[in-house]
């Protein structure tokens, strides 16, 4: 027997491609940040419409975020 239903475990797929459809918890990369589907996306959603995706992870904030608080750090220790 098989089972068929809604998936519960994320499929990582690379680079967000337009030109493809996409089921629910699909992972994509788009502009170095992550994006999560949240349902079946038709091909041509686009990746920042909020009812089909949600970003999951910011590259670029992550890495501001650990600069600001090695900076933090570094003031520390110079005082």
């Amino acid at each position: 027997m098989r089972y068929i239903g809604a998936r519960y475990v994320p499929l990582i797929l690379g680079e967000w491609d337009s030109t493809k459809s996409y089921e629910p918890l699909s992972v994509v990369v788009y502009q170095g940040n992550s994006y999560t589907s949240k349902k079946n996306g038709p091909v041509g959603v686009d990746i920042t419409n909020t009812v089909y995706w949600v970003q999951t992870g910011n590259v670029n904030q992550q890495i501001e975020q650990m600069y600001t608080e090695w900076y933090n750090y570094k003031e520390q220790m110079d005082d």
